[in-house]
């Protein structure tokens, strides 16, 4: 059975269910804004009723939004329909660590590498407006694999403005910048891109 998060207000606690629910079923999450959750690459599928538009995790400029795999790695955990906002890592991805993300929107996240998403795998997602800061590569993400994306306005202070290492399918890359080398991509493998008006 599906559990049922309609309790759960503005700020509520997304985490509690993602830790309780068995590995092969679905949480179906309400319009609102949550705190970040970790899913330690549990084969689960976190989805929203309405989209991402409305559905939020924030981390609140102190933490990564969404630890789906465990230690950033593995690709079990999907979220679906989800904002991702204001997260940060001192290390990889303040976005997203690991996971399968469909349909969401990554914006304004800040890491060391991968300001957007790092180690994940991305369908159908927006990734706008991070920053890989403190010498980092990859603003808005670092070794993912994105098909039916946009990679747009992002910033990293070594290579991959947009992406870094990884691949892309797809995609458009545009309007991002790197201090050094790349400011659409750098060391990843593109297939059927658009890769526009980025800057090294």
């Amino acid at each position: 059975e599906t559990p049922n998060l309609s309790q759960l207000t503005v700020g509520g606690h997304l985490q509690a269910a993602v830790a309780a629910v068995p590995a092969g079923m679905t949480i179906r999450v309400l319009p609102g804004t949550y705190g970040p959750i970790a899913a330690s690459n549990k084969a689960i599928r976190i989805e929203s009723t309405e989209g991402a538009e409305t559905t939020i995790i924030d981390g609140g400029g102190v933490a990564q939004c969404a630890s789906l795999g465990n230690y950033n790695w593995g690709t079990n955990s999907l979220l679906v329909g989800f904002t991702l906002q204001n997260g940060y890592n001192a290390d990889d991805g303040g976005g997203a660590g690991g996971g399968t993300l469909v349909g969401c929107t990554i914006v304004s996240n800040t890491a060391d590498s991968g300001g957007g998403a790092a180690y994940a795998t991305l369908r159908d997602c927006l990734i706008q407006n991070n920053r890989a800061t403190g010498g980092g590569s990859g603003g808005g993400t670092y070794y993912s694999n994105l098909e039916n994306c946009q990679v747009i306005g992002n910033q990293a202070e070594q290579g991959g403005g947009g992406t870094y290492y990884g691949s892309a399918k797809r995609c458009v890359i545009r309007g991002n910048r790197s201090g050094v080398y790349g400011g659409g991509s750098m060391d990843g493998q593109l297939d059927n891109c658009v890769v526009a008006d980025n800057e090294a």
